[in-house]
């Protein structure tokens, strides 16, 4: 009798747990991004599942420094790091790249757009002379 329980709580458990994924799941939201000036024919995909972003892009330029940012346009210009400081990766010898960070709120419905930027020094604290790698929107 106690090993038909032990199979009946396991049995519950994974239904609670599959459903609590697929929920999960179902919460997450794609953006595509877009080549901007530096890069025109990269293009990458920012998802956000609850206050997890995870960006991928390909076609950046090879072995380059990149940092990522949530950005208003209007009613003024604002923006802020996305993750944790210094909101940087590097891509691969191929331009390839992936990026996940936590973020402290989800930033549908907060900020416009996402921006990768590179950094022509490889210094992602400079914050002269960047340049326009990829865009999303976040609407």
């Amino acid at each position: 009798m106690k090993g038909q329980w032990a199979v009946v709580g396991s049995l519950i458990l994974a239904l609670v747990v599959g459903l609590a994924t697929g929920a999960v799941a179902a919460d997450a939201k794609s953006f595509a991004l877009m080549g901007q000036k530096d890069t025109p024919q990269a293009n990458g995909t920012a998802i956000l599942e609850g206050n997890r972003l995870t960006i991928t892009a390909k076609g950046l330029k090879p072995n380059a420094v990149y940092t990522v940012w949530l950005v208003n346009m209007q009613p003024t210009m604002t923006k802020a790091g996305a993750g944790a400081p210094p909101y940087d990766f590097k891509t691969d010898a191929n331009g390839n790249a992936k990026y996940a960070t936590n973020l402290t709120e989800s930033p549908v419905g907060k900020w416009q757009a996402i921006f990768i930027v590179r950094h022509p020094s490889g210094d992602p604290k400079a914050m002269d002379k960047m340049e326009d790698a990829l865009m999303g929107k976040l609407m």
